[in-house]
């Protein structure tokens, strides 16, 4: 990750450019992780790496480390993951109270919980967090194989089958709030002894939106779409609410991202829209809503946010905001459809012939051009941390577009999807921008604005009419 250029200027939380300074949190993690002289002879830590950062300007920011800890004597080495907060100033000691009440196991290395005073910071050492409560028992093998696949087993693959042999990775962490483990799994049927091997996907939550997301996911998997082999997704398996964790069968691949390179691309990007047009005229149960409404209250978010990070992009900004409040005002009503919800690249799954969609956490109800300029301002948004041309983007978005729009049975307005572009860019991709404190380089926020203020920019803006809802 590359963190934000140049330094944070947050009164409010003054000790926020020291945490981003790994060579600094480096020396720092060292003395906390071995406090007695024995222990620096024996360990070194070689790495200090930010994999994520989580940042609410004026309040706190969320760090996520991996340490590389060498044994100086055999050369073996370590990775240990950690997450620390800063708070604003004499903010750090009560929450530090806070956590020390909480259950938490013993790590290899270090307290399990810390308490950096200097720096207003408390951490806690992998697989201990602050609100992944169920995180310690799905990173531990015994535990997964003894206690908690079991009953998934037996649901899925029916009672006489048992676990023979278990492998177990952690696949993507998001400190506070998921964590999704691999678990490889040899099976044995207890009459014959015939062995099968299964790989099984979990995913823990902070809070029970896995509930939800495993009620639609079994929607979705029982659809025309899925079943006439429109639509492909992971089959979901149970989910347990006792650990707030969703469990689903592995499919076979890699994410579009990882085919960009690939001569079948384009062909693949079109199998894309494709499954994406499934879903979007399939219905589901599903209560949660966006809209305009929503991208609007994320203007206002990013103003402020932009403000304390980089005031001097505040006017652009602005202007920008202006045009398109004023153009939101005659987009009117719009069509109904199912959308993914987080829908860029790396959650497209190339699998045999087939693009799955998977990670469908934030399904929602709201309308497709949505989801479609939501899906544009992510390429060209790749495009620019990538130092490629626009044109590049838009030749992508062209095919993406043109498959779609074969596929589904409303029109596609040019205009409504060029202000839903314009709008995502700032409410997504400006936002995250910020908000995790990344950038390949000092410009790339004033070049997603600028870029957002092409897209809306058609001197006449001209609003379809209005859609009757498809569900």
């Amino acid at each position: 990750m590359t963190v934000f250029p140049g330094q944070v200027n947050d009164p409010n939380v003054p000790h926020l450019n020291d945490a981003m300074n790994t060579n600094l949190m480096r020396d720092v993690f060292a003395c906390e992780l071995f406090p007695t002289e024995e222990q620096r002879a024996r360990y070194q830590i070689n790495d200090c790496e930010i994999i994520q950062a989580r940042y609410k300007p004026g309040k706190n920011c969320l760090l996520s480390y991996r340490l590389k800890i060498v044994e100086r004597e055999t050369g073996k080495g370590f990775e240990q993951i950690l997450c620390a907060r800063v708070y604003e100033s004499g903010g750090s000691q009560s929450r530090f109270d806070k956590a020390q009440a909480q259950p938490k196991i013993r790590s290899r290395f270090g307290n399990s919980i810390f308490h950096l005073s200097d720096l207003d910071m408390v951490g806690w050492m992998f697989p201990n967090d602050r609100k992944l409560t169920a995180l310690p028992k799905l990173a531990d093998e015994t535990c997964l194989k003894q206690e908690i696949l079991p009953p998934v087993i037996a649901t899925s693959f029916g009672q006489a089958w048992q676990i023979e042999s278990l492998t177990n990775d952690i696949i993507h962490y998001v400190a506070e709030h998921t964590c999704t483990v691999r678990a490889r799994v040899g099976l044995k049927h207890s009459s014959g002894g015939e062995k099968q091997v299964a790989t099984l996907f979990s995913k823990t939550y902070y809070n029970h939106d896995g509930a939800e997301t495993f009620a639609r996911m079994r929607e979705l998997a029982e659809s025309a779409a899925c079943l006439s082999g429109r639509l492909t997704l992971a089959q979901p398996l149970a989910y347990q609410p006792e650990i707030q964790t969703l469990w689903q069968m592995g499919l076979p691949g890699d994410s579009l991202y990882e085919h960009q390179n690939d001569p079948r691309f384009f062909a693949l990007l079109e199998r894309a829209a494709i499954s994406l047009a499934a879903l979007h005229q399939t219905s589901t149960g599903c209560s949660r809503q966006v809209g305009v409404a929503d991208l609007l209250a994320k203007f206002d978010e990013v103003e402020r946010m932009v403000e304390v990070l980089q005031p001097a992009s505040l006017p652009k900004l602005r202007l920008l905001l202006d045009r398109l409040n004023n153009q939101a005002r005659q987009i009117g009503a719009r069509p109904a459809a199912t959308l993914h919800g987080d829908l860029h690249l790396k959650n497209f799954l190339v699998t045999g012939q087939q693009v799955a969609l998977i990670d469908l956490d934030n399904l929602s109800v709201g309308d497709p051009l949505l989801e479609l300029g939501s899906f544009i301002a992510s390429l060209l948004y790749r495009n620019l941390a990538q130092a490629k041309t626009v044109a590049e983007s838009r030749k992508l978005a062209d095919a993406f577009v043109r498959a779609y729009a074969e596929s589904v049975s409303w029109p596609i307005n040019d205009s409504i999807l060029d202000w839903y572009i314009a709008a995502t860019m700032i409410a997504e991709r400006a936002y995250r921008c910020v908000t995790r404190l990344k950038s390949e380089r000092p410009t790339l926020l004033d070049e997603i604005i600028a870029l957002a203020d092409q897209a809306c920019a058609r001197k006449h803006f001209v609003a379809a009419p209005s859609f009757i809802a498809m569900f």
